[in-house]
């Protein structure tokens, strides 16, 4: 029984660790070959595993992240993984991409990059990092 209670507590521990995440957009916009528009937004997130963030450019692109805590069975703790899931929208709310279940996968003091694509030859660039927050 000890046990058992043991394990609820590091696992609850284990998703509510505090973690900082920084995201930075690159927005993209081609008006000929040789002439291209580029927005950026960088941005720190003291969060909760779990919680959402939101991000919303001036161009009218709107971001919106969860984190996950990737529990490994081998690790004693908080966890050391993160997954982030979202969906980027432009200004009508309509949908351009949707990050899945593994699409981000985040270790702590790893950056990972994702470019997207949309229909109209944009491109819409994302970096993402996240640590442990003191």
């Amino acid at each position: 029984m000890k046990a058992i209670l043991l394990f609820s507590l590091l696992l609850s521990l284990n998703l509510s660790a505090k973690v900082v995440f920084n995201i930075s957009v690159i927005y993209r916009k081609g008006l000929d070959q040789d002439l291209t528009l580029q927005n950026e937004f960088h941005r720190s997130y003291k969060k909760n595993i779990g919680d959402y963030m939101y991000v919303e450019m001036k161009n009218g692109l709107r971001i919106l992240f969860k984190s996950e805590g990737i529990i490994d069975g081998s690790e004693v703790g908080p966890t050391k993984k993160v997954r982030l899931m979202g969906k980027v929208m432009n200004s009508e709310e309509k949908i351009i991409t949707e990050f899945k279940n593994q699409d981000i996968v985040l270790n702590f003091l790893e950056e990972k990059r994702k470019i997207v694509k949309t229909d109209q030859g944009q491109e819409i660039e994302f970096i993402f990092n996240v640590y442990p927050a003191i």
